[in-house]
């Protein structure tokens, strides 16, 4: 068809405002008639009415069709057009890249970026590299025509342009349900309700203002809780267990959380199998607590294949369309040894620690008698001899959030591996849609530690070690105890950790992605943590990508499925492990110096198209409608 455009060439990426106040990160391509055709990251058009957005980018438009008539683009196969009724919902929360900017500084405060710490003495509010602002989007990269066309990006037998090759039956997973509620919705800049200053906090870098910040989160049923720019000294944990409750600064380097102690100090020293420090794994002095209700349901009647997007039950009575349903399966040798590869066993200690080797939850579209059509392939058989159950499920508390600011720590020489006395951050523990933005950590032990969450957002973070010398902490990100669909994405580790990311304990579907490190870690700490992604990752010294941890007892380091794409690095990549059917695209020089074990997917592409994987197939999934 005939588009009208500005100049024949407008390209411009920018954030539509829909009629009914969502948001479309887009570029604009041009308009027939009352249409308008907009395509998203990875190729993915829209052609959607002129009326569905607001008045101001309608006459937005109308301004770029005034420049002149050319034959749009997209008659390719560069992507699909997806007719969008009106009133459904649009894709959002695509995650555009910051645009770095340094946050208002006090006036005496020193602007200089990315200058460190003192060796001693209290640091200034300013003494830190700034962290890009959430809320200030840039344009995305390019769509995916013009990438392959230019010869900048190769696409991978596994995906394809825009997801053409891919099935989800195939040994490539499908991640694009990671994040804040499934990406299909942005994180909410939740207004402020409460300013801790007016509970008695007073962030002079002095008084101990554990009592008065914890006083003013428990008095807010719903909203943030305000901390002013200032050095807030924190002796003990604060608890957020609200839905619906932030704690928010002013920016990193400008609200500060100062822990002089650790939580050895705070509880006392705690070993674990007489040679492990409590708090080298656990405990942080920022915690959220949510919870999940549900009751079992149901078995599972028939069995259902991986990628399977239908389940039949004994019973299908509890669930009604939109409701989300949580299956589960029990811990049988001949599970454990289906979750890796049919190549291993689990571990011993795993049978023991783990009850259920399957816990996972997804969205019910409808219920045909006893058939409940599901939103998302299942990741895994569901099998009679495994005793697949549906049970009902509701999370508690939603929508809680740390943003906005910084955690210090003293930078006192840290204790051997798993002797570390607490020097952590953030608990995150059951939370579900709750997310960490625009957080900084120094000197820390653990920063985040994210134990049974689902559907949770980590963005723009960094870590650094001012004083400490490296490895500086134990684990800067990690996702354990069955978490699920957990992103954390822009991320910086200035500094080296034991290990740098993990997942860990059953975790499944959680993405790393669009993050750089100074020597990165990608540990997978046995207890059988399946279909894992690490994407768009600069490594840094790429030495030691693969080093892992983990008890010998827990068993093999992964489950299948583990997906690396499009890694980075300057130096020699570490040899790929022999984990089953792991997948390694566009990772160094080709998957590293040696090939992986005999299943293994290698594709040793210099560029791949697309660069981040999970924001593609996100933004094919929310393209094709609500499901």
């Amino acid at each position: 068809m005939v588009l009208a455009t500005a100049s024949g060439a407008i390209a411009e990426m920018r954030s539509w405002v829909r009629a009914d106040g969502r948001r479309i990160e887009a570029e604009y391509v041009g308009s027939s008639g009352d249409r308008v055709l907009l395509v998203l990251r990875g190729g993915i058009k829209l052609s959607m009415s002129l009326a569905d957005l607001s008045a101001v980018d309608q006459s937005h438009i109308r301004t770029l069709m005034a420049g002149g008539t050319v034959e749009g683009r997209g008659t390719g196969d560069e992507g699909k057009t997806t007719d969008i009724p009106p009133g459904a919902p649009r894709p959002t929360n695509l995650y555009p890249r910051p645009t770095p900017s340094t946050p208002d500084l006090p006036p005496s405060a020193s602007s200089a970026a990315g200058s460190r710490l003192p060796a001693s003495g209290a640091p200034s509010n300013s003494a830190f590299n700034p962290l890009p602002s959430f809320r200030t989007p840039s344009p995305s990269r390019p769509t995916a025509a013009p990438e392959v066309a230019q010869g900048k990006g190769k696409p991978s037998k596994l995906w394809g342009t825009n997801g053409e090759e891919w099935t989800p039956a195939s040994r490539l997973p499908d991640f694009s349900f990671a994040g804040y509620r499934s990406g299909g919705k942005p994180v909410p800049d939740i207004p402020v309700a409460t300013d801790a200053a007016k509970h008695g906090a007073k962030g002079d870098g002095s008084t101990d203002d554990t009592e008065a910040i914890q006083a003013a989160i428990d008095a807010t049923p719903q909203g943030a809780v305000l901390l002013p720019a200032g050095r807030y000294v924190i002796t003990r944990e604060l608890t957020l267990r609200t839905g619906g409750v932030v704690l928010r600064g002013e920016g990193p380097g400008r609200t500060v959380l100062v822990c002089p102690k650790s939580l050895a100090e705070v509880h006392g020293a705690e070993m674990v199998d007489k040679v492990k420090s409590k708090w080298a794994f656990s405990g942080g002095f920022v915690t959220m607590r949510g919870s999940s209700r549900g009751s079992r349901a149901a078995d599972v009647a028939e069995p259902a294949k991986r990628g399977d997007t239908a389940i039949v039950l004994s019973d299908a009575s509890a669930f009604r369309p939109g409701d989300h349903i949580r299956l589960t399966m029990n811990n049988a040798a001949s599970l454990g040894r289906y979750i890796h590869g049919d190549r291993f066993d689990a571990g011993e200690a795993t049978f023991k620690e783990k009850k259920n080797f399957m816990d996972w939850v997804a969205r019910v579209v409808a219920v045909e008698g006893a058939r409940a059509p599901l939103a998302r392939p299942l990741r895994l058989y569901l099998r009679p001899e495994w005793k697949p159950e549906a049970w009902t499920w509701q999370p508690g508390a939603e929508d809680m959030g740390i943003e906005d600011l910084t955690f210090e720590f003293p930078g006192v020489p840290k204790r051997p591996h798993l002797l570390e006395v607490g020097y952590n951050a953030i608990q995150m523990s059951g939370v579900v849609n709750g997310w960490v933005r625009n957080v900084e950590f120094l000197d820390c032990d653990n920063g985040i530690i994210a134990g049974g969450c689902r559907f949770c957002l980590v963005e723009n973070v960094r870590f650094d070690n001012p004083r400490r010398k490296d490895p500086s902490g134990h684990h800067a990100m990690w996702a354990t105890s069955a978490a699920q669909d957990c992103l954390f994405t822009r991320f910086r580790i200035e500094t080296k950790f034991v290990h740098d990311l993990t997942v860990e304990g059953i975790a499944t579907g959680n993405v790393f992605s669009d993050g750089t490190a100074e020597q990165l870690t990608c540990d997978h700490h046995c207890n059988a943590p399946y279909e894992n992604l690490f994407t768009d990752l600069d490594a840094g010294d790429p030495s030691r990508l693969y080093v892992c941890g983990g008890r010998g007892d827990r068993g093999p380091h992964s489950g299948i499925h583990t997906t690396f794409w499009n890694i980075r690095g300057k130096g020699t990549f570490a040899k790929p492990p022999d984990w089953p059917r792991i997948n390694l695209v566009a990772v160094g020089d080709g998957g590293g110096s040696a090939k992986g074990g005999s299943d293994a997917w290698i594709e040793p592409l210099r560029d791949v198209w697309p660069p981040d994987l999970h924001q593609a197939q996100q933004a094919r999934r929310l393209a094709s409608g609500p499901r």
